[in-house]
């Protein structure tokens, strides 16, 4: 997945406010309010203190102990202030004052505070009211508010303020000045500094300040923050022709010239020169002129000619030897590139020759499956069990694809020699007997090149067989005519090498005086005399041993091929043995004797070969060799430093990361360093894309979190990409990543590096085109933020949930890995990646053919589930009781069509972001209506509930994916008790204790050790049913993934429990726990995490010791598989199968428990199972381990299952201990178009 690009918007607020609740005065002013000096009505300032009203009295502070306000009566005690008071405490109303007595002693003689008191003869009198004042010292004054009259004279623009006595007139706004009271001039701010915008624009003067226009063509940011030159090479190769190179400029970039062989330039465009179209390219005319990128290819001399296109072709004169294949009683006749052979008209053409021990000879057809038998006239073939006549003197198996068989001879042989039959699916090798005959059988159709290689001898060039299409030419073999060798005088040693049909070219070699053994380990190796074993052996101290089979010069000519294209230090001498036999990942090495075998399977497809594919032409390719000879390089995975030279050469990113917390922005100890076979599964998927995205961008950093622990903004995610995140990125990968099925972690590696062609190299037009394709647009109702109007076109319910860029990620890891299923489901999406994206390049997927069996269909079901048509959505209950929620869909069906469903999947989210999974089942026969039901906490969020999804699949396999505009929805829940706060795990409060206990099965006694897991919990309301505590415990030191467990919650003491039984075989050392969390009835949940980490607690740690520790996965018998079907209604096969897979597998101590496999359809869509053998559930093995056992499963596929080639497509097979092996049986292929 890749994060939202702004990361705080996918996390909803934790903080809760209660409705109708707000805050109260601050204690300053609950002071002034009991004080009675501030009405509680009174407007509060940004700080809480109170504002001043226009009519609210003013308050002014006097003398300690004594409060003064205009207008009213200073001291509370002069009950009558205002009057006159006498000095004996009596009161009158008025007249001539005492004049020996200064009345203006006290309280200002009754006037005014703010005028002057003066004695006179008649008395005080009171001065005037002050300027900005109104009334008069004797009655009071009163502050005349200025601002209630022209705006109190300050400028229009201006605030004004009243001030006792006065007004103030507020600052000038932004971008004026201060040139008296009524006027404020603006400033031309401009005119300093370019008004602070960026130098490279334009600063525009305007009444409330500047604006800054925007950054130049080439430059991003904004003129107010600042331009930023913009790497356009970055981008698209800067628009650049893909063939040139970029240089970026202030401003812009230049494109460089075209290369060789190409026209136009850097800018425009450069066009590839067709130099087949000049004199044939200097090609021979009787070649083909294959244009290539800069160049030109000349192709292989067709046969019956020899030479090469390059220099030319010449004609051979077959008829010169052996009377050129001909019957002898036939006259051969040379023709350009082959022969005829013309039959006297009283003799009647034949393939046979009587009188002579055809049987010995090896010119025989029978086959496999029947004896030769050498007769008076010819020969006859008696057939063996199984296998029946086909035609007169044949014997043949069932008719199928390959059942053809190929005879020869090679004549003139003076010592060993081997025969090599090979084409872009099919390679065969095999030695010459002593009298010259060699045999192939189950060869299929098509063009295949015939190639001997025979030391020490002048042989022909490799031939051309055309093998038909035709079961019934299966009755008979197809018969070679003489292949010639000619012996090589002794003595001198002489070289030539020839192009020919065949990948590794024509060779001939004399005879080396001495033959060549080679001292391995003290130990002689007999190593063929072939130029590429040479090559090996010079450029990687490879030895080839043909103590199994023999080498041939094609064989080791694709091993040297491909060792060439993995970076590397040679160590040192190995011995190479090559077998016949299924190998795990095709490979067995054994470091201590520097001993490898591998399997001749891996060869098939290694060599890039010119193909016609659906008309186009091009190579045809797998990595399947590339994949082995990585896992010799690196030790398994092992080296670190040979991992990192190739992820580093080949692919530019490393895992080696210097800062984890500039990088991640957290601490380097919660995570840890990636296991030596995901580094593997890493190099082979990026090396299955195509060589252009093999570096990409800003993909420079790969990391791994810490096994046990979820991603702390994204739990739910196995890997994260952050494409733009930094210049150089990174993606992450958590444990959960590797934990899933081999298929399925394969493409997600593939998926997280296309977020970052998406972000980095995809232009903004081609993102708009796969928009269109997907019908996709923006949606604020939708939590991605996206929807679709497409509801089927989708190869992943993920594709359909998120946005374009998941859709893109999810359909080109399908395009490479599993291609026919982006194909059934979406076509356009197919053609665009094949078009848009590669180019035209294609991949093809495919099981090991002995795995394969036939499916038939006469009504096969390829329709998709119908629409939603109809949504019911029911929640039961009392306001304070637990609910029921029950939602029932209504599909549309027609009549006569297979377009109900089996299931339907939906998510229920709340509006605090707690969810709950809801599955529907059929609630009638034709399955057009599907209902479930769901229990509901009285304590769960009040309020509305959502679904942004509904998945809806049948019984094969289709499946529909409808979004929220595609039905309605509304779902409301009365939970007066809902309860929003998690439960909290208390700091400090986690624990860790081993004990001995027993485990009983079968009445037999097993002692184990129980590891309990403790902490304690807050929760304020309701914890949740069954085992709502969870945990993970890790091995560090033993390199093994997480053992995860769930256990209990006691309410009485507040403490969670969860318990890991360790037995006997599991592994011995320190373990820790690194993750728990703990989830209440209300679906909240919270978790903690366990590390060196400043931000995390330390781990506890528990020291185990076992007795018998197993660390080795369980071994399936790969030469002993077999699958075979049959269709349950023979007579009217509707695709209801009965499959039946028998395989032999053992564990090495602890004993085979789960055992997972996944059967391929034809529409690439994959089918998951799990065979329930009779150890499949039991904790402890019942039987012996470690012997080869025979194990049979039989699955039923459904009714409308497609018809056609199905195949075992995976199988996962785990023991007792947890280790797991998984068995990969496809293969991809390569096609990448001819320019």
């Amino acid at each position: 997945m890749k994060p939202n690009t702004n990361e705080s918007s996918r996390l909803r607020s934790s903080t809760l406010r209660r409705p109708g609740i707000s805050s109260g005065p601050t204690l300053a002013l609950a002071a002034l309010m009991l004080a009675g000096l501030v009405s509680p009505s009174c407007k509060l300032g940004a700080d809480g203190t109170p504002r001043r009203g226009r009519r609210a009295p003013a308050i002014s502070v006097a003398l300690p102990g004594r409060l003064a306000m205009r207008g009213a009566a200073a001291d509370s005690n002069d009950a009558d202030a205002g009057q006159d008071a006498r000095p004996d405490g009596g009161r009158g109303s008025g007249g001539a004052a005492d004049p020996a007595i200064d009345q203006c002693l006290t309280n200002n003689g009754g006037c005014d505070p703010l005028v002057s008191c003066t004695m006179t003869a008649s008395g005080r009198r009171c001065g005037p009211c002050p300027e900005g004042y109104s009334g008069s010292g004797e009655t009071g004054c009163v502050d005349i508010d200025e601002c209630l009259t022209d705006n109190g004279g300050c400028d229009p623009r201006v605030a004004c303020e009243n001030t006792s006595g006065g007004r103030r007139c507020g600052p000038p706004r932004r971008g004026y000045s201060n040139r008296g009271v009524r006027e404020i001039a603006d400033v031309d701010e401009c005119l300093t500094n370019n008004g602070g915008c960026d130098p490279l624009v334009a600063c525009t003067n305007t009444p409330d300040g500047r604006r800054c226009g925007p950054c130049p063509a080439g430059y991003a940011g904004g003129g107010e923050t600042g331009c930023v030159d913009v790497d356009e090479c970055l981008t698209n190769n800067g628009g650049c022709d893909p063939l040139v190179a970029c240089a970026n400029t202030d401003g812009g970039r230049t494109c460089g010239p075209c290369p060789a062989g190409y026209a136009g330039g850097g800018e425009t465009g450069c066009a590839n020169v067709d130099e087949c179209q000049v004199d044939h390219g200097g090609c021979d005319p009787q070649v083909v002129c294959e244009n290539t990128p800069g160049g030109r290819l000349c192709g292989s001399c067709p046969a019956g000619f020899y030479g090469s296109g390059e220099t030319g072709c010449a004609d051979i004169d077959e008829c010169r030897i052996d009377n050129g294949g001909c019957d002898p009683r036939d006259m051969c006749v040379n023709m350009p590139g082959g022969l005829r052979c013309v039959t006297p008209p009283e003799v009647e053409p034949t393939q046979i020759v009587d009188g002579v021990d055809e049987c010995s000879l090896g010119i025989a057809s029978c086959g496999a499956g029947s004896t030769c038998a050498d007769d008076s006239v010819g020969y006859h073939c008696e057939c063996e069990d199984g296998f029946a006549p086909t035609a007169d003197r044949a014997c043949a198996a069932a008719a199928g694809p390959d059942c053809h068989s190929l005879v020869g001879r090679v004549a003139g042989l003076a010592g060993a020699a081997a025969v090599t039959l090979g084409s872009d699916g099919y390679l065969s090798s095999l030695p010459v007997g002593a009298d010259g005959a060699f045999a192939f059988f189950g060869v299929p159709p098509g063009a295949h090149f015939l190639k001997l290689e025979a030391t020490g001898h002048e042989s022909e060039l490799a031939r051309t067989i055309v093998v038909p299409d035709d079961a019934a030419a299966c009755a008979r073999s197809i018969v070679v005519p003489d292949m010639q060798a000619r012996p090589l005088e002794q003595g001198d040693f002489c070289f030539h090498w020839e192009e020919d049909v065949s990948r590794s070219g024509y060779q001939v070699s004399a005879w080396v005086n001495e033959p060549a053994r080679i001292a391995f380990l003290g130990e002689p190796v007999d190593s063929p005399d072939l130029m590429a074993a040479d090559a090996l052996r010079r450029d990687f101290q490879i030895l080839l041993s043909d103590e199994e089979l023999a080498w041939t010069q094609e064989h080791a000519y694709r091993l040297h091929q491909t060792m060439k294209t993995i970076p590397q230090l040679v160590e040192g001498p190995s011995k190479w043995v090559l077998t016949s036999e299924h190998l795990p990942d095709d490979i067995i090495i054994d470091h201590e004797e520097n001993l490898v075998v591998i399997s001749q399977d891996a060869f098939v497809y290694a060599a890039p070969r010119l193909v016609l594919l659906d008309g186009l032409r091009g190579t045809f390719y797998s990595k399947r060799l590339h994949h082995a000879a990585t896992m010799f390089v690196t030790h398994e995975g092992e080296s670190l430093d040979a991992v990192e030279r190739i992820l580093g050469q080949r692919f530019g990113v490393t895992t080696v990361i210097g800062d984890y917390r500039a990088l991640t922005d957290e601490h380097a100890d919660r995570f840890q360093e990636f296991h030596p076979d995901e580094l593997l599964d890493i190099i082979d998927m990026f090396e299955e894309m195509p060589a252009g995205y093999r570096v990409v961008p800003g993909l420079s950093y790969l990391v791994r979190r810490k096994d046990g622990q979820p991603h702390p903004l994204y739990p739910g995610a196995p890997a994260v990409a952050w494409p733009t995140r930094h210049v150089e990125s990174y993606i992450e990968f958590m444990d959960t990543a590797f934990l899933s099925n081999l298929d399925h972690m394969h493409r997600l590696i593939i998926h997280e590096k296309s977020h970052f062609l998406w972000s980095r190299l995809f232009t903004e037009e081609l993102k708009q085109a796969w928009i269109e394709v997907g019908q996709w647009y923006q949606n604020p109702d939708d939590p991605s933020g996206w929807s679709t109007r497409s509801t089927t076109e989708f190869v992943s319910a993920y594709a359909h949930l998120v946005n374009p860029d998941e859709d893109m990620a999810e359909s080109l890891s399908y395009f490479i890995l599993d291609p026919g299923a982006l194909q059934s489901r979406s076509l356009p999406k197919y053609e665009f990646i094949r078009d848009r994206i590669m180019h035209g390049d294609r991949y093809v997927q495919t099981v090991r053919e002995d795995l394969t069996f036939q499916v038939l269909n006469l009504y096969p079901d390829y329709a998709y589930p119908g629409k939603i048509r109809r949504v019911d959505v029911c929640v039961e209950g009392e306001p304070e009781a637990d609910k029921t929620v029950t939602v029932e869909i209504e599909l549309h069906t027609m009549e006569g069509v297979l377009d109900g469903a089996s299931n339907a999947f939906l998510r229920l989210s709340s509006e605090a972001n707690t969810h709950t999974d809801m599955y529907l089942s059929p609630a009638n026969e034709r399955g057009s209506v599907l209902r479930g039901a769901k229990r509901l906490s009285r304590y769960s969020k009040a309020g509305l509930w959502f679904t942004d999804q509904i998945v809806v699949v049948d019984s094969v396999g289709n499946q529909r994916l409808e979004g929220v505009d595609d039905f309605g929805w509304r779902m409301y829940v009365n939970n007066p008790l809902e309860d929003l706060t998690p439960p909290r795990y208390v700091p400090g409060s986690i624990a860790i204790q081993r004990s001995d206990d027993v485990l009983v099965q079968g009445g037999i006694d097993h002692d184990i050790q129980r590891v309990r897991v403790t902490w304690a919990v807050e929760e304020d309301v309701s914890m949740g049913s069954g085992n709502p505590s969870y945990a993970t415990l890790i091995n560090p030191s033993a390199g093994i993934y997480r053992m995860e467990s769930y256990g209990s919650f006691d309410a009485a003491t507040s403490t969670a429990t969860v318990d890991f039984l360790i037995k006997e075989f599991n592994a011995s050392g320190d373990y820790e726990v690194s993750y728990i969390s703990m989830a209440d009835e209300a679906l909240n949940s919270s978790g903690q995490r366990f590390s060196d980490a400043p931000e995390d607690e330390p781990a506890p740690t528990v020291t185990i010791v076992t007795p018998n520790p197993d660390a080795t996965g369980p071994e399936l018998e790969l030469n002993d598989i077999d699958v075979s079907a049959a269709p349950t209604r023979p007579d009217a096969p509707n695709g209801e199968t009965l499959v039946q897979i028998d395989y032999r597998a053992r564990d090495d101590a602890s004993g085979l428990g789960v055992v997972g496999y996944l059967l391929l359809d034809p529409q690439g869509l994959s089918h998951g199972q799990y065979h329930y053998h009779r150890n499949f559930y039991t904790e402890f093995f019942d039987g012996d381990p470690t012997a080869w056992e025979d194990y049979e499963i039989d699955v039923v596929l459904p009714v409308g299952s497609a018809p056609g080639t199905w195949g075992l497509q995976l199988m996962e097979l785990s023991d007792k201990a947890g280790n797991r092996t998984s068995y990969d049986f496809t293969e991809i292929i390569h096609f990448e178009v001819a320019e």
